[in-house]
């Protein structure tokens, strides 16, 4: 059951922060980090000739945004993981093609960096 487990995640997240507030450690702040890695990953996008490789950079820029509980400023590649996904595995027609997903997702990159700068 999705829920349940997802439930238990939070749970057990919460127990894990509040034993190491309780020894004194620290979790690092990864943001900035995870910033630059999809700051750099959306350099390659725009760099990369391949529609594959294109789709793998957006889903390693998505797993980035996930660990980072989704910025606001950072929410267009949910949408883009959504509609990969829903090209994939979807029975029922939609509005848009590949193509257009390639193009939101150099769309995505192009104000990753413009934020960069």
């Amino acid at each position: 059951n999705y829920c349940s487990t997802h439930t238990e995640y939070f749970e057990i997240e919460a127990y894990f922060r509040k034993a190491l507030k309780e020894i004194g450690l620290v979790l690092p702040i990864i943001e900035p980090n995870s910033r630059a890695t999809i700051a750099l990953l959306a350099n390659d996008i725009l760099r990369a000739n391949d529609d594959a490789q294109l789709a793998q950079l957006a889903n390693e820029i998505f797993h980035i945004v996930a660990d980072l509980n989704y910025p606001e400023d950072l929410t267009g590649w949910y949408d883009i993981s959504e509609m990969q996904d829903r090209l994939t595995y979807d029975t029922i027609p939609l509005p848009y093609r590949k193509k257009e997903i390639i193009q939101k997702i150099k769309e995505e990159a192009r104000r990753v960096l413009a934020r960069a700068k």
